[in-house]
């Protein structure tokens, strides 16, 4: 399970940049830990990042 991980990540990283990959791993771990700051950074993180790209 962790190489599938890593290969995830390494994708995300390659694609996106590492600002996306950190902010899925914050959102990840956030809803796996049940941490609601750190899962509110992340989705934020990521809109800030989607949106950004897109004006």
């Amino acid at each position: 399970m962790p190489v599938v991980i890593l290969v995830i990540d390494r994708y995300l990283e390659w694609k996106f940049g590492v600002p996306f990959s950190f902010a899925v791993s914050l959102l990840v771990g956030g809803l796996k830990s049940g941490s609601e700051q750190c899962t509110t950074a992340g989705a934020v993180l990521l809109a800030v990042l989607v949106v950004g790209t897109a004006l």
